[in-house]
């Protein structure tokens, strides 16, 4: 097995990285009827995407193996609510690893990116928002030591 390595994504990632993240929000949109994939997703995401690539405070990684893309991982920077320490956290908006090829150790080694990222970044506080009804993405996060903070509540208007 060839070693997983870590790296900044490039333009040219783009169209594999869209693609992983499809796979993993058609999975959710399965999941949950609230959401509906648009037919274009996956170019609105690609198009958004590279727009990301270009801003100081976000953070887009990738995961290889030899010439092959195994995941990615997108974070941002975003403050806090006014009146509360820490000003600003560290907001990981995207991780998908490719669920049909085995790479051991893919996403703890994205989340350990961005990690890094954040405390370059003089941030010491991430979250996520996750599912409740995806008990592998729930589980992979306690992994990493995340606890419950708060809880997220669908208002229809």
């Amino acid at each position: 097995m060839t070693e997983v390595t870590l790296r900044q994504a490039l333009p040219e990632d783009l169209p594999r990285m869209s693609a992983l993240w499809y796979e993993h929000a058609a999975l959710l949109a399965q999941q949950d009827s609230r959401w509906k994939l648009l037919a274009d997703a996956q170019s609105v995401w690609a198009r958004a995407a590279l727009t990301w690539l270009t801003k100081a405070d976000m953070c887009l990684l990738v995961s290889q193996e030899a010439d092959f893309l195994t995941g990615f991982i997108i974070a941002q920077i975003d403050t806090s609510p006014v009146g509360f320490s820490p000003g600003v956290v560290g907001v990981i908006r995207s991780l998908a690893v490719d669920a049909h090829h085995y790479s051991g150790g893919a996403g703890r080694l994205l989340v350990e990116g961005v990690r890094e990222w954040c405390r370059d970044q003089g941030v010491s506080q991430i979250v996520v928002d996750l599912p409740k009804r995806a008990p592998i993405e729930q589980a992979f996060w306690r992994a990493q030591g995340g606890v419950s903070w708060m809880e997220r509540l669908w208002i229809p208007s």
